[in-house]
């Protein structure tokens, strides 16, 4: 009986070990599914920013595209024969280069603003996916801790009777 006592002891520090371990992979797995969750948000208001600026550099772009086919395009000589001066002239030849330059930074600005949209967005699905993945883990685990609490349980029951038994 002291051997089985022992023996018994030793299955429950066991089960006791493995509870300890299975609530700890609960809480990592918890702050996890938390921290992923925070990136997501911060992602998703990210995705939000992208979306407006680029929508914003769109609506800008097609309007000076609009603006820029209703002029037509701009020869540096009709800018020398409808000007008044040579400073002038200079003057519009520079707002010309000026102009030109805006344009092609918003371009620019207008594709990157989608290629980072674009990467926002593949990191909120892999995150959201990790995520999902995470909770089913978790689910996993809780099943797991109330099976090794249940079966614990059943032990120091069969235990009890055992020693009410051995009282007896």
């Amino acid at each position: 009986k002291q051997s089985q006592k022992k023996t018994l002891s030793s299955q429950i520090a066991v089960m006791d070990s493995q509870i300890r371990l299975t609530e700890f992979r609960i809480n990592a797995t918890q702050e996890q599914i938390t921290e992923l969750s925070l990136d997501i948000d911060t992602t998703t208001k990210k995705i939000s920013t992208l979306q407006k600026s680029l929508d914003n550099s769109i609506e800008v772009l097609l309007n000076r595209i609009v603006a820029t086919y209703q002029v037509g395009t701009i020869q540096p000589l009709q800018i020398l024969l409808t000007s008044g001066s040579a400073s002038d002239f200079l003057q519009r030849l520079n707002y010309l280069k000026l102009a030109q330059a805006h344009d092609k930074k918003l371009i620019y600005d207008t594709q990157q603003a989608k290629v980072d949209y674009a990467n926002q967005k593949d990191i909120f699905e892999e995150k959201k996916t990790k995520v999902e993945a995470l909770k089913i883990q978790l689910e996993e685990y809780t099943k797991q801790l109330e099976q090794d609490k249940k079966s614990k349980q059943a032990l120091l029951e069969v235990t009890r009777n055992d020693e009410a038994r051995y009282q007896r």
